[in-house]
Formats: structure tokens, sequence, C-alpha cells
């Protein structure tokens, strides 16, 4: 009987080891998504009174979304339209959210 138990005893806790694999393995696939999916984007918005249409950055810190105008005029704006391209060119290559940031902050220090 002693025999038996185990037995038994080490295929549980075989199962126990395989299902906590298990967990490790969905736990680092998330990670690893995480990691390469992009930390902000480039939207269009509407201001409430207003028809017109313009660019910003948004992102998330914690659970509140943070958003950063793009200077250039509304959508309709050559000037806004090539920084919100270039902009999103950055986020598509991997550019690190300080990075967009800063790029934003130089368009409006720019003045132009």
């Amino acid at each position: 009987m002693k025999q038996l138990k185990l037995d038994i005893d080490c295929e549980t806790e075989s199962i126990t080891e395989s299902v906590i694999d298990q967990k490790r393995a969905i736990i680092q696939r998330y990670l690893d998504r995480a990691a390469t999916e992009a930390q902000c984007s480039v939207n269009e918005y509407q201001k409430s009174r207003s028809k017109k249409k313009y660019f910003r950055l948004s992102w998330r810190e914690g659970k509140k979304t943070k958003h950063l105008h793009v200077p250039g005029g509304n959508v309709n704006a050559i000037l806004a339209q090539y920084r919100a391209r270039k902009l999103r060119e950055l986020i598509d290559r991997g550019a690190k959210l300080e990075e967009v940031i800063a790029a934003v902050q130089t368009y409006a220090q720019s003045g132009v």
C-alpha cells in the first residue's frame, strides 16, 4: 500500500509542475507581447466646440491615458500630416516613449 501511495504522489507532483510550467509560459508570452507592442499612438481628436480635428500623441501611465497635442494645425494641414507621419514612423520602428515625446516637444519649440 505504501508503495502505491508514493507512486500517486509522484504523479500529482509532476502534474503540478507541468501546470506551473504552463502558467510561466503564458506569463512570459504576455510579457514578450507587451514589450513589442507600441507604447503610444498618434490619433485624431476634436475639441468639444470646434468642428476641426487635430493630431495628438496618446500613451498610458498606469491606468490613466495621457495626451500631447501635435503642433502644426488641423488634420488638413500639410505640416500636421507630415509631423503625424514622422511620429508614426518613430513608433513603428520601436522608438521609446521618451524619444517620441521629445520629438513632439521639438515641434512645439520650433514654432513653424
